[in-house]
């Protein structure tokens, strides 16, 4: 990009990628020192090195083997949903317990936020209307046209938020699958495109591709009772596929004696409900996308781009600074944004922000907002509160499972996992 104004990594850096960054400490080290932005400063974070993470994680995985969770039921038959790095661990792992395995993911291949796609996804409502997404809804597919189809598709299976130079935050040391190297294998970091082939690579040499049903969306998921009265769990399945000028779907049930959702967390993109926003995207919808949207710098080649990261709202939160390369000369880096409108507030085209700086040349805005996380199809779940809480006196109540962007009442709670 010749011309921006305003700038924050396209990839989106969540408290989890804390951990990442510490471990590349020491390849970063050598290389000079990015800007500091006055008005947000770097917070300080404890360091830790490779081995100390490392060791952190394998100290939980044998706690969680000393003491794991006791089922009510044998569990037989399981469900995975989502074949991204968690997925595919989790169908192999299960498979080789002696388990009946079944996974399902609503696009066409593996590797979750890792697999590319030159098509981007729809463009998100600007603003959203709200942080926890309700139940999906998708257009019809009775005589559609081509482009109707394509969209229908990609409401149905939205691409990841991978981009073309995308490539990890960390050594290969760490993303790696316990045990399991391959020919793709290599040290260092690792771009897209080195990652979704050890994913294939994965799958074919565990022999889990079978056990996968691509191109399905888990449109609900609820517990019910079989004919001895157990639990169990049932999913409602929609498979969609093109079909010359059509979209051929499929809907069934399944029955489970367990789920793993595995659906991570960058998946319904966020855009903060700035003054003015609605009216500006109205008049100029063509002129702002959401970071999910991007896919290449050449796009934006001699244009001025505000990319904006955060919002008009009061969080704590930890945003650890990592720049494996300079930010251009060309970039100003400007304060929160005030409205998307002109000091006097009419909607031109310009952008004012709170130290009253206003930028009226803007070409392209890409929202670097962040996502939510989408649970809707367990929107109706509830669970009884456990023994312990009714121990203390409490009373024995229904709590929800989930808001559709949290899950609750979580056996161990990790957050960003």
């Amino acid at each position: 990009m010749s011309n921006m104004e305003a700038i924050c990594p396209c990839h989106q850096i969540n408290p989890q990628d804390a951990i990442d960054a510490l471990a590349i400490e020491e390849a970063n080290k050598s290389k000079p020192e990015a800007p500091v932005n006055p008005h947000y400063p770097v917070p300080s974070v404890p360091t830790l090195s490779i081995e100390e993470v490392a060791q952190t994680a394998l100290d939980m995985s044998i706690k969680a083997l000393e003491n794991p969770y006791k089922f009510k039921k044998t569990i037989r038959r399981v469900a995975v949903i989502g074949t991204g790095p968690s997925g595919l661990a989790s169908i192999n792992a299960l498979k080789e317990q002696g388990l009946e395995v079944r996974a399902f993911d609503r696009n066409d291949r593996v590797g979750g936020v890792w697999a590319f796609s030159e098509t981007p996804s729809l463009k998100p409502e600007m603003p959203t209307r709200s942080l926890a997404p309700g139940p999906s809804k998708v257009s019809q597919v009775n005589e559609l046209q081509e482009e109707e189809v394509e969209r229908s598709l990609l409401e149905r299976h939205p691409p990841s938020a991978c981009y073309k130079a995308l490539f990890t935050t960390s050594p290969y040391s760490m993303n790696h699958y316990y045990g399991y190297h391959d020919k793709s294998s290599k040290q260092g970091y690792m771009m897209h495109y080195e990652l979704q082939q050890y994913y294939n690579n994965y799958v074919k040499d565990m022999n889990i591709d079978s056990l996968i049903e691509f191109c399905t969306n888990v449109e609900h998921v609820y517990k019910t009772k079989d004919s001895d009265e157990s639990d169990i769990w049932k999913l409602v399945l929609c498979k969609s596929e093109r079909n010359g000028d059509r979209v051929k779907i499929k809907r069934w049930s399944e029955s489970f004696d367990a789920v793993v959702y595995a659906t991570g967390i960058h998946q319904n993109p966020k855009v903060p409900d700035f003054d003015s926003l609605k009216e500006f995207d109205t008049k100029w919808p063509d002129k702002s996308i959401h970071s999910k949207q991007y896919r290449r710098p050449e796009t934006y080649k001699d244009l001025n781009v505000y990319m904006s990261y955060r919002g008009p709202h009061i969080h704590q939160s930890i945003v650890i600074r990592v720049f494996r390369s300079g930010i251009p000369k060309t970039t100003t880096i400007l304060p929160m944004v005030k409205s998307f409108s002109n000091i006097n507030g009419e909607v031109d085209g310009s952008i004012t922000f709170s130290d009253g700086t206003v930028l009226s040349n803007i070409d392209k805005v890409i929202f670097c907002t962040g996502f939510t996380s989408d649970y809707s199809s367990l929107e109706k779940l509830t669970v009884e509160t456990h023994d312990e809480y009714k121990q203390n006196g409490h009373e024995s109540l229904e709590e929800p499972v989930t808001d559709g962007q949290f899950v609750f009442n979580l056996f161990y709670d990790i957050s960003n996992s």
